[in-house]
């Protein structure tokens, strides 16, 4: 019975989220109020409680907290030496290593703000970066030189191009490095240079994984920090004794924010890694005898494409933390590696929605998040319905927004209340037309303000919230709504089909769009059946029109499938060189023994951009 109420009420999360969450918010509060607090102090007065605990490892090397502090102070000081000014932007080019976090918190112990630039970032994509954020200097590992010293004069920042200066990582000459620091003081810069920014101001900027277009530069606030760390590591249960491994890259929010964030409030030991490896991240996780470990997007599928090992549960692993994790391996990845707790939840960089799914068993397996009554009575999040073709909420006759019922699909929006720290949107630097975006209006009432995710969710009667798609990935063909998220699921429970991206694509002559699958597959995948497999767990509609054989899907540096120039290549056989398969019997072209998917080349496209053919259902 009280297993049955805790699955349905799920009051022991929710007490133990509002219990931990509500004294963090008061001190943020207190903080904007009287201008004061940053991660800076947070860090250092923490830092005093644990000062030769281990902070950060990499590899054969450690660093106490007391260690980075120091050295955080030396590279503040040479920053100050180089100009660096309370309110200036720094841009960081550098990849995972003990020299990020210290250069990090020594730009913010000036009282400056840090962007986290993407390190795969080249040319106009990397100029762009570099351009938004209106930075002052470029510090970027000398193995990034090339790439930074090229766009460097297409860079200029209020008439006046940044300052380069590169840091020693082994491959090159350096302007600064460990040595050159030894020379600078470990005590701390001026406290004048911090105390100029408060709670409320930028600390970092980290930008949007640019799958939908070029990068934006989302604020992160020194509050927004701060309650990450917290309240991830209060949800979560994470403690001053885990020993966290992170994988995913630092100019990312994930590690930066939550990874970092909870390693600042509680602790937490971090043990990072340069780059995310499959062949070697249990062996990693076995050496530093991690507790817990950070995943996004597809890494967990690609450890379970791994062949099995006798050791694969011989491990210290109690918790594994991340987003993307999808239903149809939830239970398969648990069982293989033995991991007890999976922290599955729904954020964005920029956001204010915040959903959590502390799960320990098949109940709520493939949820988002998870809010009993109780958060439900105080989220400010809602669900409300969309019209997919103009991708608009829905409004009722008198101009207001409809709330999605139970395990109804809607856009999840986020109350925006300025100066409340867990509510308010700071959106994208210098981008005010990005910003506004963003930002819905009149929704409920007049004059309310709510932030767009562009994400659609359902919540069932148990206050369990799923991923249904992203707004532009959701596609209508003959007049049905296709969710991406839903045909991919069903696509990669076929044998042999180890990963799938799905989009829409248009066909000359028809309305709306038809779906297409990018697959990669093993040996043991057979074409043949996949139609009819489909057509058993799928409406006719929602099955694939086209599929495209890849060697390899191209994703983001945090593991999102990039959709962009799929959609542009199409089906056209003139620009893909893979093998193209498409459904006869759906483009009225049948071809002799094929009631599933046929080899699609050069003559089938001629005839279909020519309008000879016409879908069907």
């Amino acid at each position: 019975m009280i297993s049955r109420l805790e699955k349905k009420w799920n009051l022991f999360n929710d007490l133990n989220l509002v219990s931990g969450m509500l004294p963090e918010v008061a001190k943020v509060v207190y903080w904007s109020k009287t201008k004061t607090g940053n991660i800076v102090d947070i860090f250092v007065k923490h830092s005093a409680r644990w000062p030769n605990k281990e902070c950060i490892i990499m590899g054969d090397e450690s660093l106490t907290f007391k260690q980075v502090d120091e050295v955080s102070n030396r590279m503040a000081h040479w920053l100050l030496e180089q100009g660096v000014k309370p309110k200036d932007v720094v841009a960081m080019v550098l990849e995972n290593s003990p020299e990020f976090i210290y250069t990090w918190l020594a730009i913010n112990k000036l009282g400056a703000v840090a962007a986290f630039i993407n390190t795969n970032l080249q040319n106009q994509a990397l100029a762009h970066c570099l351009r938004i954020c209106n930075c002052v200097m470029v510090i970027y590992h000398s193995s990034l030189a090339s790439a930074v010293t090229k766009v460097a004069p297409d860079v200029v920042n209020n008439g006046v191009q940044p300052r380069l200066f590169s840091f020693a990582d082994g491959t090159g000459p350096s302007d600064v490095n460990r040595e050159i620091l030894k020379s600078y003081s470990p005590q701390p810069t001026p406290p004048e240079l911090k105390a100029q920014v408060c709670i409320d101001d930028p600390a970092v900027l980290i930008y949007t994984s640019g799958t939908t277009g070029m990068p934006k530069a989302a604020v992160v606030s020194h509050g927004r920090h701060y309650l990450g760390g917290s309240v991830f590591a209060t949800a979560y249960h994470v403690k001053n004794t885990d020993r966290i491994y992170c994988c995913l890259p630092l100019y990312h929010s994930s590690a930066a924010v939550i990874v970092m964030g909870m390693s600042f409030r509680t602790g937490a030991t971090v043990i990072l890694a340069k780059k995310f490896s499959a062949s070697t991240f249990w062996d990693d996780c076995r050496r530093h005898n991690a507790t817990a470990f950070q995943y996004i997007g597809e890494l967990c599928r690609y450890l379970l494409n791994q062949p099995p090992k006798d050791n694969d549960k011989k491990h210290n692993v109690r918790l594994a933390i991340g987003n993307g994790l999808r239903p149809d391996i939830w239970m398969a990845f648990r069982e293989r590696f033995g991991i007890k707790e999976i922290g599955e939840f729904y954020a964005s960089t920029e956001g204010n929605t915040t959903l959590f799914n502390w799960n320990h068993g098949p109940d709520g397996a493939g949820a988002v998040g998870h809010a009993g009554p109780l958060m439900r009575l105080l989220m400010t999040l809602r669900l409300v319905k969309l019209d997919i073709e103009t991708e608009e909420p829905l409004r009722t006759p008198d101009g207001f927004c409809v709330k999605a019922g139970f395990d109804e699909p809607g856009e999840l929006i986020g109350e925006i209340i300025p100066g409340d720290p867990r509510r308010d949107f700071k959106g994208y630097h210098g981008d005010k037309k990005a910003t506004e975006k963003k930002v819905m209006r009149n929704v409920f009432k007049q004059g309310d303000m709510w932030f767009r995710t562009g994400d659609v969710l359902r919540m069932d009667e148990n206050g369990y919230y799923y991923f249904m798609d992203r707004l532009g990935d959701t596609f209508r063909w003959k007049g049905e709504n296709v969710s991406t998220t839903e045909v991919q699921e069903a696509i990669l429970t076929y044998p042999g089909v180890k990963e799938a991206n799905v989009y829409g694509v248009p066909i000359p002559g028809q309305d709306g769009k038809a779906g297409m699958g990018s697959l990669v597959v093993d040996d043991s995948f057979d074409i043949k059946g996949l139609a009819a497999y489909l057509g058993k767990t799928l409406p006719k509609y929602a099955i694939p029109i086209f599929l495209r054989i890849q060697e390899s899907i191209t994703v983001t540096a945090t593991f999102k499938h990039l959709k962009t120039t799929l959609r542009q290549e199409g089906y056209n056989p003139n620009v893909v060189k893979e093998p193209l398969f498409y459904q006869p019997q759906a483009l009225n072209l049948p071809v002799a023994d094929s009631n599933g998917y046929a080899p699609f080349g050069k003559s089938e496209f001629e005839k279909l951009i020519a309008g000879s053919t016409k879908a069907k259902l």
